[in-house]
């Protein structure tokens, strides 16, 4: 059985993105979209969030020190949650 540890992580930007990943889908929800690739189909982070439909913000890869900007970021984060 696939584990989120059998997710390939090869740069900071693939540990970033994995960690929004898990955030918005839930660890389950990436192990149960690893077990369904066919074909060999590896399991970098990018070919989890396109057989999900995520487009990940680029606020991810950047340090957010403003305050506004982080109310701003977590109002997307919870609307995107509320949607799923």
């Amino acid at each position: 059985m696939a584990s989120i540890d059998d997710v390939i992580i090869e740069s900071f930007r693939d540990e970033k993105t994995l960690i929004y990943l898990i955030k918005v889908l839930g660890e389950r929800r990436i192990i149960e979209t690893i077990s369904a690739f066919k074909g060999g189909k590896r399991f970098y982070v990018s070919n989890i969030a396109k057989a999900n439909k995520i487009d990940v913000p680029d606020h991810v890869y950047h340090v957010v020190a403003d305050k506004e900007e982080v109310k701003k970021i977590l109002a997307e984060l919870k609307t995107k949650l509320r949607g799923k």
